[in-house]
C-alpha cells in the first residue's frame, strides 16, 4: 500500500489544476498530472460527487426535522470524512491509504470536535455523524444499483426456454470474434491463445508459445535516451499493450509473473528503462518455451496453498510483496517426507500486500491468512464440482469447517516465527497485537480441522519463493509446472497441542487420585486372602490400611507394583490425545479393546464427567492423607 500524495492525478480539464503553479506544486511532490481527454468526464469522480451532493440535502433535512441547528460547513465536512471512510476502491478506502487504518465511523463519548472547545453543535455530534453516515451508505447503494441495471447482462435460462440438459455456450461464440475461433484436432486444441494437449499417459499440457512467439519488442525510438526518462504518452500506450499482453501469458507462465508484476507497478510512471526490460523479458520467454503439465493422479487428497512474502521487497517505499501456489496433491506423501510428489497447480499469486507490515513476521502471517483465504473459496469450488451446487448457508458451514468438505486444505510456510506462534501451546501476544486476531483464526481452522495440516519448510524447499523475488533459482516453479513438487528438505508438518501438555499431565493425575481413593475404601471392606509374601509370612490382612501400609510391604511388592505402573504408563503415552481433552482412543474402562462411544455429544459429555469426577478424587485423596497423617486414621 502507498502512503503520501498520490502517484498520479488525473482531471478532466479544470483551469485551477492547470497553469504553472500547479504544475510545479504536483512535480516538486513527484505527481504524475494527466488531463481527460476533450468531454471526456471521469466517472468515479462525477459519481462520488453525484453522491456527496443527495447525501448533503439528506443531511440537511434530516436535521432540519429534528431541530438541530450545524453550519453548512460542518455538514460538509461529516459528509467528506463518511464518504472517505466507506468508500473502498481496488479494496482500500481513502483513510485507509493514508493512514494505513481504518477510522472509528462514530465518535468517541464526550469527543468535542471544535478546536478542543465545547460548542452547541458538540452536543449533538454523534447524531450528526449517524446521519451522515446513513446518507452515504443509502446513496452508495442506490449508484451501485444504478450501475447494475445499466449493465447489459445476458437474458435467463427461462426467458430462452432453456431446458436441463441443454448445452449452453455463452462465452466461445463472443470470445471467439476477439480471439479467433477455436482450433480442434485429435487429443489437441487452441482456444482464445491457450493451447491443449493431451498425451499418451493421459496428462494434458497447457502452454501459449504460439501466442508469445507472435509478440514483438518495442523498437526505436522508445528505447532510445537516457535510463530515468519518462516515456512519451504515446510510447508509454506501447508500453501497457505489450505488458498487458505478457501479463495474459501468465495463464502458463508462473515462473515470470514477479517481472511482470514488478513492471505493473511500475507502469503509472513508465520510463525508458522499464521498456528495455519488458524486451528482455519477452525475448527470455521466446527463447524458454515452456507450459504446464497435469498429469493423472490418483490420490490427490488436499489442496495445499504455499505461501511466501518479501518483506520490503522494495527498499524506497517498503512494499512488501506476497507470493502464493496453489497445487492439489497427497496429503500422505507430505507427512511421509517424499523428496518428491506429482501435484496439479491450481493458481498462483504474485502481488502486492493489501496490509501494512511493518515487520517480517506480520508480513509472512498476512500472506499466510490471504493464502487460506483463497484456499477456502477454492476448496468449495472443487466440493462443487464433485456434489454439485451448494446453498449459502452450506457454504457457511463449508467455510467453518461444521459440514466436512469432499477436499482438505493445508498450509506451508517458510516462516518458522508464524508457524510457531499458530501451534503453541501457549499463545502469546504479538509485538503488533492486532496480528493476534490473524494468529488465533489459523489456529481456530486447525483446531476445528478445517485446516488438515500445516507445514514449515526451508527456504530451499520454498516453491512461493520465485514469485516474491526475481533473483532466485526459478527450479521448484519449473518442476510444480511439469507437474511435480520436489521438496528437497522435507516438509515438517506442524502439530498443533491444545492443552499445551497440562491437559496430559491433569488427566493422569486425576486417574492416579481415583485409583487411590479405592485403594483407600476398598481395603475396608475387603482383602486378599493367603499371604503376600510367603518368605516372610506376612499375609494380605497384616498389611494396615493407609499411610501405614507403605512400611510395610516388602521390597518386592515395590518392585512389582512400580513395573506395573511403569509399563501402565508407558503404553499410555504412546497415544496422542485427540481434539477432545481426555481421549486418548481408548475404549470402555480404558481399555484398548473396550466399547467406544460413537456419538461425539455423548462421548464429550461422559469425558467431562470423568474429567470432574477426577478433580473430586484429587481433593478427597488429600483430605485422606491429612487426616491419616494427623490421626492415624483415614476416616
Amino acid at each position: 500500500m502507498t502512503f503520501g500524495p498520490p502517484q498520479v492525478l488525473l482531471f478532466d480539464g479544470e483551469t485551477a489544476l492547470d497553469d504553472e503553479e500547479s504544475t510545479t506544486y504536483f512535480q516538486l511532490r513527484g505527481i504524475c498530472k494527466r488531463t481527460a481527454a476533450p468531454r471526456q468526464h471521469i466517472r468515479i469522480c462525477d459519481r462520488k460527487i453525484a453522491v456527496m451532493r443527495d447525501a448533503l440535502r439528506k443531511l440537511s433535512a434530516q436535521l432540519d426535522e429534528e431541530g438541530l441547528q450545524v453550519p453548512f460547513s460542518r455538514m460538509c465536512s461529516e459528509i467528506t470524512y463518511s464518504l472517505n471512510a466507506l468508500t473502498m476502491v481496488n479494496g482500500s478506502s481513502p483513510f485507509t491509504a493514508v493512514l494505513g487504518r481504518m477510522p472509528a465511523i462514530l465518535p468517541a463519548d464526550g469527543a468535542i470536535m471544535h478546536d478542543g472547545v465545547p460548542d452547541n453543535i458538540s452536543r449533538h455530534t454523534h447524531r450528526l455523524r449517524e446521519v451522515a453516515v446513513q446518507a452515504i451508505a443509502e446513496g452508495t447503494a442506490k449508484e451501485r444499483m444504478r450501475r447494475a441495471l445499466r449493465t447489459q447482462t445476458q437474458p435467463s435460462g427461462a426467458q430462452l426456454e432453456y431446458k436441463i440438459g441443454d448445452r449452453v455456450d455463452y462465452w466461445r461464440t463472443p470470445l471467439s470474434r476477439t480471439f479467433g475461433k477455436m482450433e480442434i484436432s485429435w487429443k489437441e486444441s487452441v482456444f482464445c491463445g491457450v493451447r491443449h494437449v493431451q498425451h499418451p499417459d493421459g496428462s494434458v499440457t497447457m502452454d501459449q508459445m504460439k501466442f508469445l512467439a507472435a509478440c514483438k519488442p518495442i523498437m526505436l525510438p522508445a528505447t532510445v535516451g537516457s535510463s530515468e526518462k519518462l516515456l512519451s504518452e504515446e510510447a508509454r500506450r506501447h508500453f501497457l499493450s505489450l505488458l498487458m499482453t505478457i501479463a495474459y501469458a501468465l495463464l502458463t507462465r508462473p515462473d515470470v509473473a514477479v517481472f511482470v508484476s514488478a513492471l505493473q507497478r511500475e507502469s503509472h510512471q513508465a520510463k525508458i528503462i522499464h521498456v528495455k526490460r519488458l524486451n528482455v523479458l519477452l525475448r527470455w520467454l521466446q527463447s524458454n518455451p515452456k507450459g504446464i503439465t497435469y498429469p493423472v493422479m490418483k490420490y490427490p487428497t488436499v489442496l495445499l496453498q504455499i505461501s511466501d512474502s518479501s518483506y520490503k521487497a522494495r527498499a524506497t517505499d517498503g512494499l512488501s510483496v506476497r507470493g502464493l501456489v496453489s497445487v492439489r496433491v497427497s496429503l500422505d506423501d507430505m507427512i511421509a517426507g517424499k523428496a518428491e510428489t506429482p501435484c496439479h497447480v491450481l493458481d498462483y499469486v504474485s502481488k502486492a500486500q493489501r496490509h501494512v507490515t511493518r515487520s517480517t513476521f506480520s508480513s509472512e502471517l498476512f500472506a499466510a491468512t490471504d493464502a487460506v483465504d483463497s484456499g477456502l473459496l477454492q476448496s468449495i469450488v472443487l466440493h462443487e464440482l464433485q456434489h454439485g451446487v451448494v446453498t449459502p448457508s452450506e457454504a457457511k458451514g463449508l467455510i467453518e469447517g461444521t459440514t466436512p468438505c469432499a477436499v482438505g486444505l493445508a498450509l506451508a510456510v517458510d516462516a518458522k516465527s508464524v508457524s510457531a506462534a499458530v501451534v503453541a501451546p501457549n499463545v502469546k501476544v504479538p509485538a503488533e497485537p492486532s496480528l493476534l486476531l490473524h494468529v488465533m483464526w489459523l489456529r481456530s481452522l486447525l483446531t476445528r480441522g478445517r485446516l488438515k495440516a500445516m507445514f514449515w519448510t526451508d527456504t530451499r524447499s520454498m516453491v512461493a519463493d520465485g514469485l516474491t523475488k526475481g533473483a532466485v533459482s526459478r527450479d521448484l516453479l519449473h518442476a510444480i509446472m511439469c507437474g511435480l513438487l520436489e521438496m528437497p528438505q522435507p516438509y515438517e508438518q506442524q502439530v498443533l497441542r491444545l492443552d499445551f501438555g497440562f491437559g496430559d499431565l491433569m488427566t493422569s493425575q486425576e486417574d492416579v487420585a481415583m485409583l487411590a481413593c479405592i485403594g483407600y475404601i476398598v481395603p475396608e471392606y475387603f482383602r486378599f486372602p493367603g499371604l503376600c509374601a510367603p518368605s516372610q509370612n506376612l499375609a494380605f490382612t497384616d498389611i494396615p490400611n493407609g499411610l501405614k501400609g507403605a512400611a510395610a510391604v516388602p521390597l518386592a511388592g515395590w518392585l512389582q507394583i512400580i513395573t506395573f505402573v511403569g509399563i501402565i504408563e508407558v503404553t499410555n503415552l504412546q497415544n496422542v490425545q485427540t481434539d477432545v481433552l481426555g481421549d486418548y482412543g481408548y475404549g470402555a474402562f480404558g481399555l484398548p479393546f473396550g466399547k467406544k462411544i460413537e456419538d461425539a455429544e455423548k462421548k464429550a459429555k461422559s469425558l467431562n464427567a470423568e474429567i470432574n469426577n477426577g478433580r473430586l478424587a484429587m481433593m478427597a485423596i488429600i483430605g485422606m492423607f491429612f487426616q491419616d497423617g494427623l490421626t492415624g486414621s483415614a476416616w
